[in-house]
């Protein structure tokens, strides 16, 4: 029987990375890919709300690189590595608010509390990276209960 970090490594093992004719690289899940798998990352798109997303991809494996380093098994460790996490530069948050449609609903509130608009774009990303870490972490807890059911 696997546990969360053995699942989180699997996961993390079942990306793949290309590279478009306009030479950006971009992350996809392996079509052989478990089903609990595409679940995640289903769920990580608002549950089929949002299309296929290169910024979503490239968020998931950048949250797995750091979840990698922590036991997952011990619940203080799941709310650590959040903030471990890079912040983005300035491009990068530009980039993920032209690329990503909806980054406004993680923006939209933090613009009346903030009066640098870099400063918002920074913590409506932190809310998304945070959002999509719980919907992770949650699905991988998720997988290890069904395991231990069996």
């Amino acid at each position: 029987m696997k546990n969360i970090n053995e699942l989180l490594e699997e996961f993390s093992l079942a990306f793949g990375k290309k590279t478009r004719t306009n030479g950006k690289e971009f992350w996809f899940l392996k079509d052989d890919a478990p089903e609990w798998m595409t679940d995640i990352v289903y769920k990580c798109h608002d549950s089929g709300e949002i299309l296929p997303n290169d910024e979503i991809y490239s968020a998931i494996m950048d949250i797995l690189d750091h979840l990698i380093n922590y036991d997952l098994r011990e619940e203080d460790n799941i709310c650590e590595f959040i903030y471990e996490i890079s912040p983005p530069t300035h491009y990068e948050l530009k980039t993920w608010l032209l690329e990503f449609n909806d980054a406004d609903t993680y923006t939209d509130e933090e613009y009346e509390c903030h009066t640098n608009i870099m400063d918002a774009l920074q913590c409506g990303h932190f809310k998304w990276i945070e959002s999509l870490s719980w919907t992770i972490i949650n699905g991988l807890q998720e997988r290890e209960g069904a395991l231990t059911a069996l």
